[in-house]
């Protein structure tokens, strides 16, 4: 099986990207790295600057990976700020900011940034859903307790990994076709 080095040692995204990218013939390696994170206005930004960094420390082909919420009655938040809020505020508080809003439409988006000695590529995926009321949140980390994507019709903390496939593959799957080219 190929490698590819990721910029990350959390241990749950390395698993989810290989649970993805094995079927590819790839396999994701921790490559531990403090990165700079930029305030931006887009997700591709913020990973284009965070893998060029990571490229230049490592030397070798390597990727990064952002996500994050984005509400639509609330312009897009927290979007790129998603980790910051999950941070500073509760499940419970975040989902005050939704009470008497009848829009709880949202999106999930995830961003990877590949870079090598031939430039930078990202490749995104989006899924839509809506974020459910308090009452029908579940014990999870971050916005899987409460956000339902539309694909599977579940909570993110209900669903197999295969599920969460389907929510945030296609731009695992279009980074596996780049590697594979």
């Amino acid at each position: 099986m190929k490698q590819i080095r990721f910029a990350t040692t959390n241990d749950y995204k390395i698993k989810f990207a290989n649970n993805l990218l094995n079927k590819h013939g790839w396999e994701a390696v921790p490559f531990e790295i403090t990165l700079i994170e930029p305030q931006s206005m887009t997700q591709e930004e913020i990973s284009q600057f965070k893998v060029k960094q990571a490229y230049e420390k490592s030397q070798e082909p390597i990727i990064t990976m952002d996500s994050g919420l984005f509400i639509n009655a609330l312009n897009g938040f927290p979007g790129i700020y998603t980790s910051d809020m999950f941070k500073t505020l509760s499940q419970e508080q975040f989902l005050k900011l939704l009470e008497g809003i009848e829009d709880r439409t949202a999106y999930i988006q995830q961003t990877l940034a590949y870079a090598d000695q031939d430039g930078i590529q990202i490749f995104t995926s989006k899924s839509t859903g809506i974020i459910v009321p308090i009452e029908e949140m579940k014990e999870g980390y971050a916005f899987d307790a409460f956000f339902k994507a539309d694909i599977t019709g579940k909570l993110m903390v209900d669903m197999s990994e295969d599920e969460k496939g389907l929510v945030w593959g296609k731009a695992w799957d279009k980074l596996a076709e780049f590697l594979n080219r």
